[in-house]
């Protein structure tokens, strides 16, 4: 293994082209790009900064991370990140964050500096401007204890109202630099998360945002979903530039490649090494060419998503809820139509309804595979006293109080753990056709949890019928979930399962436990003693991480 260090830079919502407004491509990108690979077409894992450094840190599509934003839960457990892969080969971690929100949310992924490196007057409840980074990165490079060790950086800088931000990014280099890091000794990366629409276009003004009730990351036009970005390493082809549509998915396993590390090291990552496209091997470059990106502007679970498919010709945007159109669809030639004005889903033209049919596929198949990687996942995540709850039990309720994709995920582990189970939802939030898991759907007498807690429903009847009742606890802004609890305690079912999308217990919440679940769980504690145990430790690691979370905001 090649023990270089990485200094990964990125600048918050920049396009790759230059435009008259603070969003535009950073002068300081072409100086970079002159002593490294640049890469002309670059599809953003999402329009969104969590869900996109998530997904370049981990080479993994950001809808595979996490379910939703509000719960936000990285687990490294399951999905592997660059600064955790190299931690296991003997590099130190630093990473410099603007936000305190980030600071919080992305610790699991790229934590920050520790408070003994930052300059004085920094708190981590203040949010720290482009010329504060650059200073924090120059106090923690004086105030290094030196070592061998090879060195992992993360930068944060935005571009928002900021006209320095060009010369802190540039600074910010200058100062690696004089520290020892050159492109003798490193790989160093710069780019964007995503972009931002375009003000020459009605969707890049706030009137457009205001009447369609939507925010720029919902967009998923190319210059919201395509980044610049350049990496300079030991021996690169300086200067060269490469036009092969690739996504940012791809940087993880590429400096993993450069490092010299095995693909077997990496190989969960959906993304594939650039390197091979770098040194210009002819059958990698055509097949590379042949490639289909993927966007998303929501983690899975989340309201108001939409999906693109993009490949070197053409994007597919599907979207899956009312608030940009449920079901509607958009299909653009981004060669001949770069500003994506004419929507060619209904043409007429067979070479462009062949295409359509291709790209749904590919969309379809994408989906097909992530609700597979969810159900391993969350079935992973099921407690040992939730499954002892559903071999008990001959029959389920489940409330239709969160994205139908969840309720159909839940059913799939309820049927993993006990075939034979029926499956019942009571339906209130969505449409009968949004599920597909169910035996059978029991329509309420009204459109929200407000409305059913007040309707005259046979709630002995319901009791009598189930064995269990499953509570999926949606946990974003602006539910109504108090009308769900007020149904709950209305309907006092015996047995009820509350569950948030990380498949925990929402904070505030306990099980409902009976004599016949004691019994039933005393069991299965004396049949599998190791698996009770297992499930003491996770929960006190819970506890313990929500003290931490605590601590955190407090200071």
């Amino acid at each position: 293994m090649k023990k270089y260090n990485v200094i990964w830079v990125f600048v918050d919502s920049v396009r790759r082209y230059y435009s008259d407004d603070d969003r535009s491509r950073l002068e300081y990108m072409d100086e970079f790009a002159k002593e490294s690979v640049e890469f002309k077409n670059v599809v953003t894992s999402a329009p969104s900064t969590y869900m996109s450094v998530s997904a370049m840190m981990t080479g993994c599509h950001s809808y595979f991370i996490s379910r939703n934003f509000s719960d936000f839960s990285f687990d490294d457990k399951q999905i592997n990140s660059l600064p955790h892969r190299l931690l296991s080969h003997g590099y130190e971690n630093f990473s410099f964050w603007m936000h305190p929100v980030s600071r919080t949310y992305m610790r699991q992924i790229l934590p920050g500096v520790e408070r003994a490196f930052w300059p004085r007057g920094f708190k981590n409840h203040l949010w720290w401007n482009n010329r504060m980074i650059v200073d924090l990165v120059k106090s923690t490079l004086q105030k290094m204890t030196p070592s061998d060790s090879p060195k992992f950086f993360f930068v944060d800088f935005n571009c928002r109202e900021d006209p320095t931000t060009n010369e802190c990014v540039k600074d910010v280099f200058e100062q690696f630099k004089a520290h020892g890091y050159d492109d003798s000794n490193s790989i160093m990366v710069l780019c964007s998360d995503h972009g931002y629409p375009d003000p020459g276009k009605d969707e890049g003004h706030p009137a457009y945002y205001r009447k369609m009730n939507v925010s720029h990351d919902l967009l998923l036009t190319d210059d919201n979903i395509m980044i610049p970005m350049s990496i300079r390493y030991p021996g690169c082809p300086k200067g060269k530039k490469v036009e092969t549509t690739i996504g940012t998915i791809d940087m993880m396993p590429t400096v993993m490649d450069i490092l010299g590390l095995d693909r077997s090291s990496y190989c969960d990552a959906h993304g594939t090494s650039l390197l091979p496209l770098i040194n210009g091997h002819p059958e990698v470059s055509s097949d590379m060419a042949g490639r289909f990106q993927r966007s998303d502007s929501r983690f899975s679970m989340q309201t108001g998503k939409g999906t693109a498919i993009r490949n070197g010709e053409f994007k597919y945007i599907y979207y899956h809820d009312d608030i940009r159109g449920k079901g509607n669809e958009e299909f653009f030639d981004v060669i001949n139509d770069p500003e994506e004005r004419v929507n060619l889903i209904s043409s007429d033209d067979l070479t462009i309804q062949q295409g359509v049919s291709l790209f749904r596929r590919m969309y379809n198949k994408s989906e097909e595979e992530a609700f597979e990687f969810q159900l391993k996942y969350l079935l992973s995540r099921f407690e040992p006293e939730y499954e002892d709850l559903v071999m008990n039990s001959d029959s389920v309720l489940v409330l239709d109080s969160c994205n139908p994709i969840f309720a159909d995920l839940i059913v799939s582990i309820c049927r993993k753990i006990k075939p034979n189970i029926e499956c019942v939802l009571l339906l209130v939030e969505h449409e009968e056709v949004e599920f597909f898991k169910f035996d059978n759907v029991i329509s309420s007498e009204g459109s929200s949890w407000a409305e059913v807690a007040k309707a005259d429903i046979p709630l002995d009847l319901i009791n009598r019928l189930f064995d269990l009742v499953m509570v999926p606890y949606n946990t974003s802004e602006g539910r109504d979930n108090a009308s769900l609890k007020s149904f709950l305690r209305k309907l006092s079912p015996k047995k009820a399962v509350w569950l948030d999308y990380n498949m925990e217990v929402p904070s505030g919440f306990s099980q409902k436990y009976n004599k016949n679940y004691i019994v039933a769980r005393w069991a299965g504690i004396r049949s599998d003693p190791l698996k009770a145990i297992s499930s003491v430790k996770r929960k006190l690691i819970r506890i313990l991480a929500s003290v931490f979370r605590s601590n955190v905001k407090d200071n």
